[in-house]
Parts: C-alpha cells; sequence; structure tokens
C-alpha cells in the first residue's frame, strides 16, 4: 500500500462502541467495515478486499490496536488504530512501509 498510504494516512470513523452483558466494548467487524468504506471513499478506484482487527479492542480512550488492510491488487499494510472518546470513534493511520 506504499503509493496508497502517500495518499490517506489517516482519517477518524464513526462510533463503533456496542453494548452487551460484559459492558460495553468496541465491536471489531463493525470497525474493520467503517474503516474499509473510509479508505475507499478517500482513495479514489481503491477496492478493500478485507481489514482484520483483534477480536478484542479495549474501549477505554487512548487504546491502541494493530489491524491489517488487503486491497483487491494484493498489496497490504498495517494500519495502527487508537480509541479517541468515551463514544467509540476510531482513528486509524496507514503505518509506513519498511
Amino acid at each position: 500500500m506504499r503509493t496508497r498510504s502517500q495518499l490517506v494516512t489517516a482519517a477518524v470513523t464513526c462510533c463503533v462502541l456496542t453494548a452487551g452483558c460484559g459492558g460495553t466494548t468496541i465491536d471489531p467487524r463493525r470497525a474493520e467495515r467503517s474503516i474499509a468504506a473510509d479508505y475507499e471513499a478517500q482513495v479514489d478506484g481503491a477496492e478493500v478486499t478485507s481489514v482484520r482487527c483483534p477480536d478484542a479492542i479495549d474501549p477505554e480512550p487512548g487504546t491502541e490496536v494493530r489491524c491489517t488492510m488487503t486491497l483487491a491488487d494484493r498489496s497490504s499494510g498495517a494500519l495502527a488504530v487508537r480509541v479517541l472518546d468515551d463514544e467509540g470513534r476510531l482513528r486509524w493511520d496507514v503505518e509506513a512501509a519498511d
């Protein structure tokens, strides 16, 4: 994703909180869908085939996790994802390629 990551490096995505028996949590599948939609909306012609985040994301503001994204052209890369607030908003950044 080196060429595309130069175009888009970060975005704030919508609230992805869910409430259940165990309290409020971040829904990782919803986060993955939201990140994919955000990326495709910002990068002309981009087609995200998958985003994978950890199954457990602590909803505490400041929590950071690493997700991976794969595009239709089979390029892939890492995303740094951070919980911004108690509302479940996330910020994601494309990590620089080595």
